[in-house]
């Protein structure tokens, strides 16, 4: 997995070697990117594998993220086994002066 940055977006890139586009769930939970790859073992249930490389069992990464982000922006896609999630950068808010009563 790999995170980068330019001054707009951060940047979230993830080899899902195998996996089918219906079982890829993306989610911003708090400053967390959550990427959860479901359970396909149902699939696969009655081969004898000889090898076998490719997981097929449920997963789940946490990534935490750096800075605020516009979570309603958020955009993923997915094609020949990447995943790749643009995380918008959110303007920092400006200084605020706080009265003391």
């Amino acid at each position: 997995m790999d995170m980068y940055s330019d001054k707009e977006n951060l940047y979230v890139t993830a080899q899902l070697p195998g996996a089918q586009k219906d079982k890829i769930n993306v989610e911003i939970v708090k400053n967390n990117l959550c990427i959860e790859l479901a359970d396909s073992d149902e699939e696969h249930n009655n081969r004898s594998y000889l090898i076998k490389e490719i997981p097929s069992t449920k997963s789940r990464r946490i990534i935490k993220i750096p800075q605020e982000i516009m979570s309603k922006d958020v955009k993923s896609s997915y094609k020949d086994g990447i995943l790749k999630v643009t995380l918008p950068i959110s303007d920092p808010e400006p200084r605020q002066q706080i009265p003391v009563n």
